[in-house]
Parts: structure tokens; C-alpha cells; sequence
């Protein structure tokens, strides 16, 4: 009798999951609340990352989301990105048309292998994607990934909501911690009813509940500024191959200067001897690198380069002294070991480059950026320079890393520090203008312009 009380009560658990995620399939089951303002509901979005241990991870995710009109379509958000750590051991999508009714099936064999090196010259970085356009709204698409990898520097975020004019009906993200490996949690704008931390001392487990959609208007802030999220980051991690640590900001440094700069600066003598006759007879340190900066960029041009650790670690300024081409990490430390060249100090800096300011978490240690400029401390008032611009002058940076905190990296380890500001007197645009106009309605006109910070 119990047996049979047991086998009945499993089979009908069974039932009843198979007929909520059947609910989920179709689009009349949404409830009302969640529609408005929506323009996609994610019905469900489930992510469960399983750290083995420091160096190796498995991450898998099932996502089930209604898209409601045309508008949402850019939200099905069907493709995964890889590269030679990255193992897609599976991927699969399913329309649902909107009784619920499956109408496609795609298996791995039916996403496109696209190289995702965007601007840079030469990448590992590649896309698996679907490019699937809908015969008719609303339909229902689930998107089912598992990746692993042996590189665990960074962890996938969680948004529970993902963007503006979209809700989410239910979502979970959960580590599972085999070797408890030590993890910093940071939470953001995780006040909202319906989000509930359930996290223990083996696991990292939050869960979401009916979050209303969010309408954008005019002025609103970038949707990673309001949004709910969770990043996590390890204190003991890998990166490609290289082992890493990262308890607080000073070891960190420590560790990226060792592992990914250190060694990285050998210039050629003949470089070394052009560079200081270039500086000659120049005793202030601040105009022999604005000599230095001006040579860099007469000299180099900017073009990307992701490979490996390489995405993460400069090239050598040997060789890009030789082939006068780098990212903003091999030229940003080619221009260091100039500076260094000559005895002035600079330190490699990590950034997020955006005109929407972002600065470095400081309070999260690990893996951020995704910029580098360089750091002249200058007797505490500090230079700042841009490294891929053969334009820009000396100590200018508005518009893309200013006004933001940013990782200094030095031999004795990091540090975080805040770039210049600047104050509305520095950032103008005067025009003046005389027009000369003659007796026939014809006119001159001379103009002179000058602008600064901002509007340069």
C-alpha cells in the first residue's frame, strides 16, 4: 500500500510539472499584469552553473520566452558564443505557436558557426545563432544551452528582468559549489518583490517571480543601471591556462602584473636610445611624455586582437614596436615601457569604456573592464592617457573613460582609482561669427570656433 501511495503521488508530481511547463508553451496562459507594457514575457529561465572546482565548470540553461509582437523579437536572444575554452556540448530551440502547439524543432546542426570577432583583425571569439523569423505573434521559443569550459574567471550575471518592455513570469540562477571554492556575491537593485534569495553554504540559488515589465521613456537610464542583477565572481579561478587569485584589489594586481604584464615590456636598445635622444635636453618629465604620447601616435594604429589569453593579456611592446599595430592592451603598455624607458613611471590601468559612465566594482573583486589606458601618477595629480587614438591630445579622455573608477595595476598590486572629471567651465563650444552683408542681400561670413573637454 505504500508503495502504491508512493508510485501515485510521484506519477501525479510528474503530471502536474508536465502540465506547467505545457502552460508555459502557450501564449493565452500569461497573466494580465505581466502583458502590460511587455512586448516579450520570459516564462520561465532557468540557469544552474556547476563549478566542479576552480578551473572547470559546467553551465546549463533552459529559457522559455513569449514574444508578443515584432518589437520583442530582438529579444529571443537565440545564440551562444564560444571559443576554443568553451565547450557547446549541446544547444537546441523549439517554436510553440500560441495555443502552445509545437510548430519547429531546431537541433545544433541548424545554428549558423559564425566568427564573432566584430572589429578586431584576428579572433577565436565565435557565435553559434539562429536567425529564425516568425510567421505569425505571439510565439513561444525555448532555448536550451549546456557549455563547459576549464577557464572560471567569469561568471554568467543574472538578470531577472533582461530589458526594458520585457516581464519575466518565473526565473532561477544556481551554483553548485562541489569544492566550495570561495565566491564573492554582489547584488544590485535585488529589493523587488517576487525575488527571493534562498542560498546556502554548498550553493548560490535565487529565485524570480511575476517582475512587471519596465517602459522606457524619454531621459530613462541605461536598463544595467536600474535593473535587478546578481554577479558573482571566484577567489581562485582559471584563465585559459593560467591559475588566478583575487581576495582583495591588491593581490589581484599582484597576480595580473605577474601573470599577464610582467616580461611583457623589453624594448629593443636602438628603440631605447631613438626614444632618448627624441627627449633630449627636456628635463620635465610631463612634456618628455607628451614627446613619447606624440610618437605613439605618429608611429601605431589601433586594431583589435582576441586570441586566447591574449583577449586578456598585451602583446609584446617588441612587436609592436616592429609591426606598429596593437589593441588598446598592447598599446597602452607598448607606451609604458617607453615611458619607463626614460624613467617615467606608468601603470597599466583597467576601465570600462563607454560614453554611459561604469565605473570598476570596488567592492567586487575580480575579472572587470573591458578597456586599459594608462596612468601617470605625476606627484599625486595624475595624467591619464588614451593609447589608440591617433588623434586625441595628451591627457584627454571625456566621453569614454572619464569620471569613473578604474584598476590601477602595479608591481606592488592594485589599486582603485578615479579618473579626471570634468567641470562644466571645461566643457564648452564658443562660436563667433562676423557677417559682412552688402547692399545686394549677398553676405561674408568668418567664423571661429573653439571648443573644449566634452564638446572637443
Amino acid at each position: 500500500m505504500k508503495i502504491k501511495t508512493f508510485v501515485s503521488a510521484f506519477l501525479l508530481l510528474i503530471t502536474l510539472t508536465a502540465f506547467s511547463q505545457d502552460n508555459l508553451y502557450s501564449a493565452l496562459t500569461i497573466p494580465k499584469e505581466l502583458k502590460e507594457n511587455a512586448n516579450a514575457v520570459i516564462r520561465s529561465h532557468d540557469i544552474v552553473i556547476e563549478l566542479h572546482n576552480y578551473a572547470s565548470m559546467t553551465v546549463r540553461s533552459k529559457r522559455i520566452i513569449t514574444v508578443l509582437n515584432k518589437n520583442g523579437l530582438s529579444q529571443i536572444d537565440s545564440y551562444i558564443y564560444y571559443d576554443p575554452e568553451i565547450n557547446v556540448k549541446a544547444i537546441s530551440g523549439i517554436v510553440y505557436n500560441v495555443f502552445g502547439k509545437e510548430i519547429k524543432k531546431f537541433k545544433k546542426k541548424d545554428f549558423k558557426d559564425y566568427s564573432a570577432s566584430g572589429g578586431s583583425l584576428y579572433s577565436d571569439n565565435r557565435v553559434l545563432s539562429l536567425d529564425y523569423t516568425p510567421i505569425d505573434y505571439p510565439f513561444t521559443f525555448v532555448f536550451e544551452t549546456e557549455t563547459q569550459t576549464n577557464s572560471t574567471a567569469f561568471f554568467r550575471r543574472w538578470y531577472p528582468i533582461e530589458n526594458y518592455f520585457m516581464s519575466t513570469e518565473s526565473a532561477s540562477y544556481k551554483i553548485i559549489n562541489y569544492e566550495n571554492v570561495p565566491l564573492d556575491v554582489k547584488e544590485f537593485n535585488i529589493d523587488s518583490d517576487g525575488i527571493e534569495n534562498l542560498s546556502n553554504k554548498n550553493s548560490i540559488y535565487y529565485t524570480a517571480r511575476n517582475l512587471k515589465a519596465i517602459k522606457w521613456e524619454s531621459l530613462s537610464p541605461s536598463f544595467s543601471k536600474i535593473a535587478p542583477v546578481v554577479m558573482v565572481a571566484p577567489q581562485k579561478f582559471r584563465l585559459v591556462d593560467v591559475d588566478g587569485y583575487a581576495k582583495n584589489w591588491s593581490d589581484f594586481g599582484k597576480w595580473n602584473y605577474n601573470n599577464l604584464l610582467i616580461g611583457r615590456n623589453n624594448l629593443p636598445e636602438k628603440v631605447k636610445n631613438d626614444i632618448a635622444n627624441l627627449v633630449k635636453g627636456i628635463e620635465d618629465p610631463v612634456e618628455k611624455a607628451k614627446i613619447i604620447y606624440q610618437y605613439v601616435q605618429d608611429k601605431t594604429r589601433y586594431i583589435s586582437v582576441q586570441l586566447g589569453v591574449g583577449g586578456w593579456q598585451p602583446m609584446l611592446a617588441s612587436k609592436v614596436d616592429k609591426i606598429s599595430y596593437g589593441d588598446c592592451k598592447a598599446l597602452t603598455n607598448y607606451t609604458m615601457s617607453l615611458l619607463q624607458s626614460q624613467n617615467i613611471t606608468a601603470y597599466y590601468s583597467v576601465v570600462y569604456g563607454d560614453d554611459d559612465l561604469r565605473d570598476i566594482e570596488s567592492d567586487f573583486i575580480g575579472m572587470q573592464g573591458n578597456h586599459v589606458i594608462l596612468n601617470i601618477p605625476n606627484d599625486g595629480d595624475p595624467i591619464w592617457l588614451e593609447c589608440t587614438s591617433q588623434k586625441v591630445p595628451f591627457g584627454h579622455i571625456v566621453n569614454f573613460t572619464d569620471d569613473r573608477d578604474v584598476l590601477v595595476i602595479t608591481p606592488e598590486g592594485g589599486r582603485i582609482e578615479h579618473t579626471r572629471a570634468y567641470t562644466s567651465k571645461e566643457n564648452y563650444l564658443k562660436s563667433d561669427a562676423t557677417v559682412m552683408i552688402d547692399v545686394n542681400g549677398g553676405f561674408e561670413a568668418e567664423v571661429v570656433s573653439k571648443s573644449g573637454g566634452s564638446q572637443y
